[in-house]
């Protein structure tokens, strides 16, 4: 099965342009780079850790919201 034919199933199954479905498959490499970056980015952010005053600075806020929603 040739490349251009693969493109044109997956083009009609997903009902993409058989161009934007090309351009995908090309592009598949630095689409997973960007991922990937992502993902260190996410991961960096989540082992952060914060200062006590913060963490109950947001206790404090939480509380605050909750308030203002009952009212």
């Amino acid at each position: 099965m040739k490349t251009v034919d693969l493109h044109q199933i997956l083009a009609q199954n997903y009902t993409f342009a058989q161009s934007i479905v090309s351009t995908v498959i090309k592009q598949t490499a630095s689409v997973k780079k960007a991922g990937e970056t992502a993902s260190m980015l996410m991961a960096k952010a989540l082992t952060r850790k914060r200062k006590p005053v913060m963490e109950e600075m947001e206790k404090f806020l939480r509380l605050w919201f909750d308030d203002q929603a009952y009212c």
